[in-house]
């Protein structure tokens, strides 16, 4: 594993003048989103917690795989029920189903709405952010902004988010009694 260099992010767009917590791509123009969630996804040594509308990434769900296998890795991920459910997401989803060490979710939002949230949070550090949904539609056609904060205190606010929506979605699983 190759660990993530933060001013890596500043060979891909001119920052100048921009928060040096703070960076943003936009797809389709910035034709590198999906190296930047690859990279730093990949790059995480102790944790990543995923909040996904649109999830149908086959790359990035290998890399999600490999991260959570790791002994000791802290994996959680929450997808939107409505989402869940075609045919390749259905195959994704049900893969974790199997996979040791892992908490995910499938449910609604909080209020029974769609889970409309694209959060992904490495180390407890970053943050990646926006509209982009994980699909390659989302990451290469589609008009959406990704943003990455690396911040300690952005990303305990946003833990404190996907941790309530995760609760919520296991429990409506456990009240269903649907599975993955």
């Amino acid at each position: 594993m190759q660990l993530f260099d933060w001013k890596e992010l500043d060979t891909y767009a001119d920052f100048t003048g921009w928060p040096d917590e703070v960076r943003a791509f936009f797809s389709p123009r910035d034709v590198c989103v999906p190296l930047v969630i690859d990279r730093i996804i990949s790059s995480a040594q102790h944790s990543v917690k995923v909040n996904m509308y649109g999830y149908d990434d086959d790359r990035l769900d290998a890399i999600l795989h490999s991260k959570a296998a790791e002994p000791g890795f802290c994996f959680q991920m929450s997808l939107d029920k409505s989402q869940s459910r075609g045919v390749h997401e259905k195959a994704l989803v049900s893969s974790w189903a199997s996979s040791t060490g892992t908490t995910v979710a499938v449910g609604n939002s909080i209020k029974g709405a769609i889970s409309h949230l694209k959060v992904a949070i490495v180390d407890g550090l970053y943050v990646i952010s926006g509209s982009t949904n994980w699909s390659t539609s989302g990451e290469t056609k589609q008009d959406n902004e990704l943003t990455i904060h690396k911040s300690q205190a952005i990303a305990a606010r946003y833990a404190a988010v996907l941790d309530a929506n995760h609760a919520a979605m296991l429990q409506q699983m456990a009240q269903t009694g649907e599975a993955l």
